[in-house]
């Protein structure tokens, strides 16, 4: 997408560490705020099934140093912060505080999902659940309630919705021969981030993000996508 990235985060000191550090680099992607740590990199194994469709099994290794190996937390300037939940929620809410007093937007993914209160979600600007996690967190109208300025719902082959407290819009989906689903949902989240940093409003950072996702699943892995 051309937006400028660093990546903030822990691997281990194992050979799936030094690749990921090459992946990212290779990217153009800042990696000066990842560190290493002695324990093994974090890992997900995925199942994909004969429609594309994936099951994921996360093991977060060195994801749960995230913020505790580099006490304080340390966060690039930048327009916006994307974040997860692979790291620890203690990290998260500290990021997402620290975002928060210098006026940086606030994007999080929660997934894999983890329960939220709503001292964290009242600092979140933008949240991306799935179908399965908006259910999981309580539905849209409840993250709206915790504080949460807009929530935008990926909804597969059938597009995204985005909800505020006085509105709601679709997201047309894009017609595409999926093959692997992995990796759509981050690369819709990406897509719509880098659209945001450069100023665009919710709804077309949404477009953006909804052909991104589509284009993803038409190749095979996380990486390409």
């Amino acid at each position: 997408m051309g937006a400028r990235t660093a990546f903030v985060g822990c691997v281990g000191n194992d050979d799936a560490g030094v690749f990921l550090r090459g992946v990212l680099e290779n990217e153009g992607i800042d990696t000066t705020m990842l560190h290493v740590v002695d324990m093994p990199t974090g890992r997900a194994f995925i199942n994909v099934d004969s429609r594309g469709e994936n099951e994921i099994v996360v093991v977060s290794g060195a994801n749960t140093q995230v913020g505790i190996a580099q006490n304080p937390l340390q966060l690039p300037t930048s327009h916006v912060l994307l974040m997860q939940l692979e790291i620890p929620l203690e990290t998260v809410a500290a990021a997402l505080a620290a975002a928060r007093k210098s006026g940086t937007m606030t994007v999080l993914n929660p997934a894999p999902y983890k329960a939220l209160t709503v001292e964290i979600l009242s600092l979140v600007d933008v949240i991306v659940p799935n179908e399965t996690e908006s259910v999981a967190c309580g539905g849209t109208q409840s993250l709206l309630a915790s504080g949460v300025a807009r929530v935008v719902t990926t909804l597969g082959e059938k597009g995204a919705v985005i909800n505020t407290a006085s509105s709601e819009s679709s997201i047309a989906p894009h017609k595409v021969i999926a093959v692997d689903t992995v990796g759509a949902g981050d690369a819709f989240i990406g897509a719509l981030s880098a659209e945001l940093a450069r100023g665009a409003t919710i709804n077309d950072a949404a477009s953006v993000g909804a052909v991104a996702g589509a284009l993803a699943t038409t190749v095979h892995g996380a990486v390409p996508s």
